[in-house]
Parts: structure tokens; C-alpha cells; sequence
């Protein structure tokens, strides 16, 4: 099978920071308690075609990111992301490629 290749791709990077005074912890998402996503990004007109986690604090713990870890994964037009715990001023990026859907301009 060969490997998909976008035909107008574009990239965006996210940055999640704690730019407060206290730390952000699951209870402060906007989320049922159930939900592991605490942050979805929509993005019209667009698929997501992949996502990586391209730079993150070193008190921000690396099992938020891995393949298949609740709540960190793209749905069609969305990235869905981690109730992720971050103390202040800690941060972490998203990379994360779209292709322009048929028809949209």
C-alpha cells in the first residue's frame, strides 16, 4: 500500500502553555470528568492527517503523547488533546499536518 501524500497540504504548530499563577490539573478542562480530551481544536475545510507532539517541558510527562493514549488522537477535521496536569509557565507543541478538503477554497 502505497504512503498518503496530501495534495495541498499545511502544517500548524500548537502551543499549550500554563501562563497562569496556578498549576492546571484535570479538574480545570471544560470536559465531563469522563472525558479524557480536554482541548479540540477544529479546523474547517481541513483533514488532519497527522499529529506529533514536537517539544514538551520536562516536568510535562511523555506518557500524555504516546500512540493510543486516552484523550490524544485526530478525528477527521479535529486534534483532541490530553487533560494534560501542567504546573506554571509548562508548555508543550503540537505539529500537526491538514489537507485541504475537496471543494473548499
Amino acid at each position: 500500500m502505497g504512503r498518503y501524500e496530501p495534495a495541498r497540504p499545511s502544517v500548524v504548530l500548537l502551543r499549550i502553555e500554563n501562563a497562569g499563577w496556578s498549576p492546571v490539573v484535570a479538574a480545570d478542562y471544560v470536559a465531563p470528568a469522563s472525558d479524557p480530551v480536554g482541548i479540540r481544536i477544529a479546523f474547517p475545510g481541513r483533514r488532519v492527517v497527522g499529529m506529533t507532539v514536537t517539544e514538551r517541558s520536562p516536568q510535562v510527562p511523555p506518557t500524555f503523547f504516546v500512540p493510543g493514549a486516552e484523550g490524544f488522537e485526530t478525528t477527521g477535521r479535529v486534534v483532541k488533546l490530553p487533560k494534560v496536569i501542567l504546573n506554571r509557565r509548562a508548555h508543550y507543541k503540537v505539529l500537526a499536518v491538514l489537507d485541504r478538503e475537496e471543494g473548499f477554497t
